[in-house]
């Protein structure tokens, strides 16, 4: 309707159309009644480009208890701004959300997450794009089985639950001589 292609008319009383391409459009409806006469109606139909909606993050995978950077990259169309912000963290939980353009967010839960974001630029037209970051339990670890010891005694240290390993601490005395 309004494209110049034939197949894009309709006899029907309400059409529906899809527009794909942004732009300009003429559509005119003509309607005859019972005794021919005809009337002729047109009107512009202006359709908007939506937001070209992406997002970038400071990392696709961390541990719990650790927040990641989101940063937008939406572009507009030249005469259009953008006016809204959705961001679902992607937790199942409705107040895990942000409306600031870069949020961070600090994950809790394990998980492979899907994040959305959806803009909406000043004519109303939104889009949105979904990435996924994965979310790892932090290690479950048990080391020793006794923590104290008499002196000149040694303790074995054990460790399971990781997969790397690094040990350190300090001495601290206390001066009991008795």
């Amino acid at each position: 309707m309004g494209t110049g292609n034939i197949a894009d008319t309709s006899n029907i009383q309400n059409p529906c159309f899809f527009y794909d391409t942004p732009g300009t459009y003429n559509v005119c409806l003509d309607v005859r009644n019972i005794n021919g006469c005809l009337k002729t109606y047109c009107e512009t139909v202006i359709i908007r480009a939506t937001p070209n909606v992406l997002f970038g993050t400071s990392d696709t995978s961390i541990c719990i208890n650790n927040s990641i950077l989101f940063f937008d990259s939406t572009t507009v169309a030249s005469d259009a701004n953008i006016t809204n912000w959705h961001w679902d963290f992607g937790t199942g939980n409705s107040s895990d959300t942000s409306i600031i353009q870069n949020p961070s967010f600090n994950y809790t839960s394990a998980g492979i997450i899907d994040i959305v974001l959806k803009v909406v630029d000043n004519f109303g037209c939104f889009d949105s794009d979904t990435q996924t970051v994965q979310v790892f339990d932090i290690p479950t670890v048990s080391a020793f089985s006794d923590t104290i010891i008499c002196r000149n005694d040694s303790v074995q240290l054990l460790a399971t639950g990781a997969l790397n390993y690094t040990w350190n601490g300090t001495a601290t005395s206390t001066s009991d001589t008795t």
